[in-house]
């Protein structure tokens, strides 16, 4: 275990760490698939349901309000179900930003099997949650049938959050399927593909208050 020293310097950095963990988003992820007849050398095919996107959910504390959060965001598959796993060059960056919304927090976690429209399209405009409450961006990415992971990475502003000195922000890898994966620790530091890029090439999202 980590011990912090006792003087000012480890009491502020005991503070900034219980900060960070508190503050962490939490990500809810599910397969979209849609069924496609398969042959496999019969006659008659037989349907199964393959996976062509995902439906993404961010919950972001109240504390962002009215702050700017970066994203970065790929997937990810493991080839053969056993080798190590690949990043897809498939970007989709701007879906994740095109086709999302801001939803309230009794949205998380209730995502249906078809893609969210592109938020111009979608004339139901859901209203932004009140302020100081925690918010939800709900959206959709499209994927390859193989993909098996979506993985995140999340930047808070330096005012919120002094960023450590690899400055990953919180990192997510999240299993795809129709079941749905939650993650609500952005810091457990697995190896993951998305790592190697950096903040710069990032999507920015404003947050209202």
């Amino acid at each position: 275990n980590y011990h912090y020293s006792t003087d000012a310097d480890g009491q502020l950095e005991e503070k900034l760490a219980l900060l960070t963990i508190q503050l962490s988003p939490q990500v809810h992820v599910k397969s979209t698939t849609r069924d496609e007849d398969h042959y496999f050398g019969r006659d008659t095919p037989y349907s199964a349901p393959v996976q062509y996107g995902a439906g993404v959910q961010v919950l972001l504390p109240s504390a962002v309000r009215g702050q700017s959060v970066h994203f970065n965001i790929i997937s990810s598959k493991r080839p053969l179900g056993v080798l190590p796993v690949a990043k897809i060059d498939d970007p989709i960056l701007d879906p994740f930003l095109d086709r999302g919304q801001f939803k309230k927090v009794d949205q998380f976690k209730k995502l249906v099997n078809q893609p969210a429209r592109k938020a111009q399209e979608d004339f139901t405009f859901p209203l932004m949650p009140p302020e100081s409450e925690d918010v939800v961006w709900e959206t959709w990415v499209p994927l390859e049938k193989d993909a098996t992971y979506l993985e995140l990475q999340i930047w808070y502003p330096d005012s919120l959050i002094r960023p450590g000195q690899q400055d990953v922000g919180y990192l997510f890898q999240l299993k795809l399927d129709s079941q749905g994966d939650t993650a609500v620790d952005g810091l457990t530091h697995v190896e993951l593909k998305i790592k190697a890029s950096s903040r710069i090439s990032t999507l920015t999202l404003e947050i209202a208050e």
